[in-house]
């Protein structure tokens, strides 16, 4: 008989995996999509993508993920406390709040790209593609947000092959849709526009897939105990719960800190916009825009434990069991070790050939194979960034998490960055785009210390208080957090109280 470590580990791998092959073939989309541009040869051309990618990514898809951390966090507390009926509300009102950014950031900041990129003493023809660019994206956004909250909505339930598959066959079309508006004429503003029918089809068919789970046989699942309680969760849409204003107030007061903790993200694209400062802005942009690609690529490997660490926590505190949620937080930390230490090992050993992947420039494939060495750690502490901080986000403590990420970031990465990257005396004048990644791991590894640290040491007994008051809409204490002590002891957990929450995670083997 397997242990209750052995049943977590099976669980949150259930849950992983799926997100993880959805995150990998969103990010494989846009890997393609700069290939595509990389193929003009027109190194301008690469780096305007680059830029706009990135401005996309600070003022738009980061809000995005931040705000829908408060849809997995309601949804699936109110998922495992057996309060069905409030899990399609919330996800009605994400839906509202995220749609309110999308129109903010597509509306008011991107069409302003050039003119920000110019600001910030970027060069004036990449500053111009950037906002070519980013116009093909603007469509795509509010797609990427709606799909957001579906997904949060299918993950706090404990349903993610649907947008595996959706990915997947996105994934395969991207490079036609890509063609196709080479074809067109768009230039290399085409995969834009892919990018953004690529991400359409995505929602459509996670939305497909809600509309025929109940209709279809082959969608439902096995226990029909657990597909009553996934049926239950869905009544339909109503005006009344997505304009609920007390539970936009909710969600708002989650997932503000959420969109702050979204401030790492934010520096490691910052450090493309500090790399258009450096000699050769033109080489080190494009080099340092396929670092980010390439660290984003591999982070969405530690997506998908994140969300199951997210989804898993949730449902046992929503359910009180304390024990529960001990377990899923320490399994969740062993196996993200493991995981990262392999993602780390591979970006590693492609570091010669990945470069060709995306130019043919000797010095921007030179300097990529250099960035790929502080890459590597990187994306070992990024991943296990992101499993600490989903232990917070499975117990609504996303505020605690913010001010760590904000210091860990902006008080020690970034400036350590700016002085190797530009400082006459620092250590890496030769190879000042290496001295912005270095900067960058010295950050990750301090908030990945930081953060496993606090979400070991969390009192599961208060957090099940909190979130009973929570659900109540009483107000719960928002900053003070207890502690247990740290000590080597054995999670015990009783196989009843957590039997029907693994039943529900592994239905998706």
């Amino acid at each position: 008989m397997r242990t209750p470590r052995a049943r977590e580990a099976t669980a949150q791998a259930s849950i992983a995996a799926p997100v993880a092959v959805s995150s990998l073939c969103n990010r494989a989309r846009d890997v393609a999509s700069l290939a595509f541009v990389g193929a003009t040869k027109d190194v301008g051309a690469l780096a305007g993508a680059a830029l706009a990618s990135t401005f996309a990514n600070v003022t738009g898809n980061a809000v995005v993920v931040g705000l829908s951390s408060a849809t997995v966090t309601l949804c699936g507390q109110a998922y495992g406390a057996g309060a069905h009926g409030g899990v399609g509300g919330t996800a009605q009102r994400g839906a509202v709040a995220i749609l309110m950014a999308c129109a903010l950031a597509g509306g008011a900041a991107w069409p302003r790209a050039a003119a920000c990129a110019r600001a910030m003493g970027q060069d004036g023809e990449v500053a111009e593609k950037a906002r070519a660019y980013i116009g093909g994206l603007i469509p795509g956004l509010f797609a990427y947000g709606l799909n957001a909250t579906v997904q949060g909505y299918l993950q706090a339930i404990g349903t993610t092959r649907p947008q595996a598959y959706a990915g997947v066959l996105a994934t395969l079309a991207h490079p036609l849709w890509c063609v196709i508006f080479s074809k067109l004429g768009f230039g290399f503003v085409g995969p834009a526009y892919a990018t953004s029918v690529s991400t359409s089809i995505v929602l459509a068919l996670n939305v497909a897939y809600i509309a025929a789970r109940r209709r279809v046989g082959w969608f439902r699942e096995r226990d029909e105990q657990t597909a009553l309680r996934r049926d239950a969760c869905w009544s339909g849409f109503s005006a009344k719960e997505m304009f609920d204003v007390d539970g936009l107030v909710k969600f708002f007061r989650l997932g503000i800190p959420g969109v702050l903790l979204m401030a790492e993200w934010w520096a490691s694209e910052f450090l493309i916009v500090m790399a258009g400062l450096l000699p050769d802005p033109k080489v080190a942009v494009s080099a340092m825009s396929i670092y980010q690609v390439t660290n984003a690529f591999a982070f969405m490997i530690a997506v998908g434990f994140g969300v199951s660490t997210a989804t898993r926590v949730s449902h046992e505190v929503g359910a009180g069991n304390a024990p529960g949620a001990r377990l899923a937080a320490s399994v969740a930390m062993w196996l993200i070790f493991v995981v990262e230490f392999a993602v780390a090992l591979v970006v590693v050993a492609a570091r010669d050939r990945w470069p060709s992947v995306f130019t043919s420039d000797g010095d921007v494939k030179a300097l990529v194979s250099k960035l790929m060495i502080p890459l590597s750690f990187y994306v070992f502490f990024d991943g296990v960034c992101c499993v600490s901080t989903s232990v917070l986000r499975g117990a609504a403590r996303q505020a605690q998490a913010a001010p760590i990420v904000l210091v860990c970031y902006y008080l020690i990465g970034l400036p350590l960055s700016a002085y190797f990257a530009f400082a006459k005396s620092s250590p890496f004048a030769s190879h000042r785009a290496v001295g912005l990644a270095v900067g960058g791991v010295v950050g990750t590894a301090s908030h990945a210390g930081v953060m496993t640290l606090v979400a070991l040491r969390l009192d599961w007994q208060k957090e099940l208080d909190r979130a009973t008051a929570l659900r109540a809409g009483k107000s719960a204490d928002a900053t003070e957090v207890a502690y247990r002590p740290l000590v080597d002891e054995e999670i015990e957990s009783s196989d009843d109280d957590i039997a029907h929450d693994l039943a529900d995670s592994t239905q998706e083997l």
